[in-house]
């Protein structure tokens, strides 16, 4: 009985033992519940550029902007055309109303169009496949420019004179609105202006006589007595006005004219802020003579002149030669040494010691001021 106490005892103390022994049971990890996410949101789609097709000035035109500006249909050398009146792209680019255009083709072909010969008729052309293309009634093909790319502005730019007839400018237009003179001498053809026209628009009609200056200082005296409806400032190469004056010394035909004066001292010279000076009027005012690199100069000084055409409040003045050539120089870079020089007896060289010499202007015809 005792054995199987015992035993029994054994028994229990094993089967704690090998409990003890046993792995645990682990402890289930819970599984983790996600958080609700929010519902993305598609992104905003970007507009897609419409392609540019034409730049005007500077503002750039897709098709649909192009056919929404106002519309019309010409007919011209038997063909039909649909587009935009030129004139009214131009206003919506804000393009001013003189100046010129420049019309540039897809392979860089350019023309240029006067805005002063555009009309109602004028057209921007939107053709097969959306091909642009100049349509302008009255103008060389030139102009008419496919594959139109681009339109730029080039602003007017005042003319400058080609000829000072007592002082008065002209310019190459003016001269050439004057009375056509022609007339065969020699066996040659001649186109320009009558010398009588001339004096008469710059009111020395009634001189006795008149000096013809070339550009390079060359003059000739001619008695106007001896003018003919026939003697003339002819338009010559590169539209320099040759002296044309049958039945006068060949001597007188002073060819490249720049200046007409009357002979004397009555006429004026030189303009200064819109005041004309005559000779006698020149040398009235006080002297200024120095030497100057070993040469010397004798004139009447610039800041003289400003004051005597009272104009002493400029800032800048423009010295114009009788070539058309300027140059401008600031009012306080002037100094006593700044003067008109007198080169002969009535033409002036600006001479300015202080400006580089791009600055002395060579037959000084006029003073601008600012």
């Amino acid at each position: 009985m005792i054995k199987f106490k015992n035993l029994v005892v054994l028994l229990v103390v094993a089967a704690i033992a090998l409990a003890g022994c046993a792995t645990p049971t682990p402890t289930p990890t819970p599984t983790p519940i996600p958080r609700p996410t929010a519902t993305p949101v598609p992104p905003t789609p970007v507009p897609t550029k419409e392609p540019v097709v034409l730049t005007v000035a500077g503002k750039e035109y897709g098709l649909s902007q192009l056919h929404a500006l106002p519309q019309k249909h010409l007919e011209s050398d038997g063909k039909a055309y649909d587009g935009v009146p030129l004139l009214e792209l131009l206003h919506n680019a804000g393009v001013p109303a003189t100046g010129t255009l420049v019309l540039v083709a897809a392979d860089g072909y350019q023309a240029e169009v006067s805005l002063a010969k555009m009309d109602a008729q004028s057209l921007l052309a939107i053709g097969a496949e959306n091909v642009l293309q100049t349509v302008i009634p009255g103008q060389g093909k030139g102009a008419w420019v496919k594959n139109l790319v681009k339109i730029e502005y080039k602003p007017e730019v005042a003319a400058e004179p080609v000829l000072a007839v007592a002082g008065k400018g002209f310019t190459l237009d003016e001269l050439k609105a004057l009375p056509a003179v022609k007339a065969d001498v020699d066996g040659t053809a001649y186109t320009g202006v009558g010398l009588l026209d001339l004096l008469a628009s710059a009111g020395i009609g009634g001189a006795e006589a008149i000096t013809l200056q070339a550009a390079d200082g060359y003059k000739a005296e001619v008695k106007v007595a001896q003018l003919t409806k026939d003697c003339m400032l002819a338009f010559g190469k590169n539209d320099a006005l040759d002296a044309v004056l049958p039945g006068v010394s060949k001597g007188a035909w002073v060819r490249a004219v720049v200046a007409v004066n009357e002979v004397g001292g009555g006429t004026a010279i030189l303009k200064v802020c819109g005041q004309p000076f005559s000779l006698d009027q020149l040398k009235a005012l006080p002297v200024v003579a120095y030497d100057f690199d070993g040469k010397a100069y004798k004139g009447v000084g610039l800041l003289d002149l400003l004051k005597a055409a009272k104009a002493e409040g400029s800032t800048t003045i423009t010295l114009l030669a009788s070539d058309g050539y300027s140059a401008d120089v600031a009012v306080k870079d002037l100094d006593n040494q700044s003067i008109l020089n007198w080169v002969g007896t009535d033409v002036l060289d600006a001479m300015i010691p202080s400006q580089v010499k791009g600055k002395w202007v060579k037959g000084t015809v006029e003073i601008r001021c600012k």
